[in-house]
């Protein structure tokens, strides 16, 4: 016997069969890849559906920017009246510039017998009109010659038409489009140099800079660095919002990278050229680098030195941060890196770069034709101009300088560079009436604006004072509300706020001016009168002379302007104050001159502000 069986093992119920496990595996495997597959199939719709997308407004773009409607080309011929042809009137609406010498196309030089214009190319239809030096001979105010470079005598010439306006619906009819072939080399460089190195290496985006970004913005715990190339920020312009997202920037990636295949780097560079965002004028919107080259610095964007290039490449990372109408300061700052980036990369000399940074910012002044016609005035010597057009000019440039402005005293100050002052001592001080209005309570009136301004006989005139201050703005057209002069008070410091921005928005330039109480221990390296009155002052002084008790007391005010920074002034001041001197006639009448202001100050380089 002794032989035994062992017992069978009890099953473990813990333990799956191995065809289980294969048929669960398999299923959570084709689970996952069909869940991958339909992403895919997911995405690669959505990809396509946003190349149809981008591909229909990138060329709805094209067509807005070159379906321009263009006026006739503008002849100039042998046998025309000067003042009837308004030749130097369309010179200044193509934005031409006169200079001593015409060397390149944009530029004229004018003189008594003959006009010398270099003509920017252009074409009308297929026919190319090249750019070419012409010479026209005056006699008096007639043509009697349109010759080339040689003096060969031609029929006639063309300057280039200009835009009037769109075929295409909602396009702006300033946008002024630019080719890679008309632009200088330094801005592309200086572009790519500062917004996106890697432009021709990357397919969209840049993973390194994106990386970059991301640990900053884990660090912040927000979206706070940029790494945007130039192909997603003209995606964005073209398609997205301004919304600070992962999402947001992951749609701007995909339509990146599809931008990226269908379209070559040169095309996409241009077209960021000329949609890029650089600045707002009022209601409208500065796109593309050739129509703020316009709006800035009023001439083509060939036609733009080293450090006007620059200030436009630096607006490029905030426009509104760095307005440089708005804060000059900070975008002289941004210029000047720009420029030592450009000079680091081997596109300028250091020596081009140090140079190009002392220039000041020389921006066309904002506000129309009538600063540009102001300026003109003022740099050709006002003469026989009526005093009262000069007025009026003055009087609109004012409203854009003084926008926003809401201090009573200081918009009382104003209306000296405009309107002349009848000045007269009361209980002690020095009050200033609107001297038109003062004869108008007379019954005789010094002009007939005063009748049109309905001004009633015996109208009361109010000191502006804090009491009354808030009705200034019920009466600021009537000009019944006089001001205090006197050394020491409100009215004196109003009116150097209100030269401050007269010189900051006609030359771009920033000072500080504030008033003296006294005369005493005034060194006058620089200064500056403010009317003829003043002027004669300034000469006794310069010349040693004492002033007796009679010019003193046709002494109105006397001002010490000193510069932000030394960039665009005279090296003959030396770091020194300008001194501004405001007097009145011996029948005490204060008849202040702004235009004084722009060209007696000790600043480079006014004649590319005006």
């Amino acid at each position: 016997m002794g032989g035994g069986r062992q017992a069978p093992a009890k099953p473990n119920p813990a333990k799956k069969k191995p065809s289980e496990w294969r048929i669960r595996g398999w299923r959570v495997r084709n689970l996952v890849a069909g869940g991958f597959l339909l992403a895919f199939f997911a995405i690669g719709f959505y990809i396509a559906q946003l190349y149809g997308e981008i591909s229909t407004l990138i060329e709805q773009r094209r067509a807005a920017l070159t379906s321009a409607i263009f006026s006739a080309p503008f002849p100039i011929r042998a046998g025309d009246d000067l003042d009837h042809s308004g030749l130097l009137d369309r010179l200044a609406q193509l934005s031409y510039s006169q200079v001593p010498s015409a060397n390149t196309p944009g530029e004229y030089t004018s003189a008594k017998n003959a006009i010398a214009i270099y003509l920017r190319s252009f074409y009308v239809g297929a026919q190319k009109y090249p750019a070419e030096l012409v010479r026209v001979g005056l006699d008096g105010k007639r043509i009697t010659l349109v010759a080339d470079s040689f003096g060969v005598p031609k029929t006639d010439v063309m300057l280039e038409p200009e835009v009037i306006g769109r075929l295409f619906p909602g396009a702006p009819a300033e946008r002024v489009e630019v080719q890679l072939g008309d632009l200088k080399p330094y801005l592309v460089k200086g572009l790519l140099a500062n917004e996106d190195r890697y432009f021709y290496y990357h397919f969209g985006f840049d993973p390194i800079r994106i990386i970059e970004a991301a640990i900053v913005d884990l660090h912040s715990h927000h979206l706070r660095q940029g790494a945007s190339t130039l192909t997603q920020q003209l995606v964005k312009n073209y398609f997205l919002s301004d919304e600070q997202s992962f999402g947001r920037k992951a749609t701007e990636a995909v339509m990146a990278l599809r931008l990226e295949a269908h379209y070559s780097k040169e095309e996409i560079l241009v077209a960021y050229l000329n949609e890029v965002y650089l600045g707002q004028d009022g209601a409208r919107a500065i796109h593309g680098f050739g129509l703020a080259s316009e709006y800035y610095f009023a001439k083509p964007l060939a036609e733009l030195d080293v450090d006007e290039m620059a200030l436009l490449i630096g607006l490029v990372k905030g426009p509104s941060f760095y307005d440089p109408r708005k804060h000059p300061e900070r975008a002289r700052a941004r210029r000047n890196l720009v420029l030592q980036e450009l000079a680091d990369a081997h596109v300028i000399d250091p020596a081009a770069a140090k140079r190009a940074a002392a220039n000041p910012l020389a921006l066309k002044p904002p506000g129309g034709s009538y600063v540009p016609a102001y300026l003109d005035l003022v740099r050709r010597g006002v003469g026989s101009t009526p005093p009262l057009f000069l007025d009026q000019l003055v009087h609109v440039i004012l409203r854009n300088v003084l926008d926003g402005c809401q201090d009573p005293f200081v918009l009382r100050a104003a209306e000296l560079l405009f309107r002349p002052q009848r000045m007269t001592v009361h209980e002690g001080s020095l009050i200033a009436a609107d001297a038109e209005t003062i004869a108008g309570s007379r019954a005789v009136p010094l002009s007939p604006l005063v009748s049109m301004l309905g001004i009633p006989s015996g109208a009361e005139i109010d000191v502006l004072v804090d009491d009354n201050a808030s009705t200034y703005w019920a009466r600021s057209d009537l000009f019944d509300m006089a001001i205090d002069l006197t050394a020491g008070r409100r009215g004196l410091a109003a009116l150097g706020e209100v030269m401050s921005r007269w010189v900051r928005h006609m030359l771009s330039v920033e000072v500080n001016i504030e008033p003296l109480t006294e005369m005493r221990d005034v060194e006058f390296t620089w200064y500056v009168g403010l009317d003829a009155a003043a002027t004669r002052i300034g000469n006794a002084l310069w010349n040693g002379d004492a002033l007796d008790d009679k010019i003193r007391s046709s002494l109105v005010g006397l001002y010490r302007l000193r510069f932000s920074g030394a960039a665009g002034t005279a090296e003959t001041i030396k770091g020194a104050p300008v001194h501004l001197i405001l007097a009145m006639t011996p029948d005490k009448v204060l008849r202040m001159k702004p235009q004084n202001l722009l060209t007696g100050l000790p600043v480079r380089r006014l004649e590319a502000a005006s």
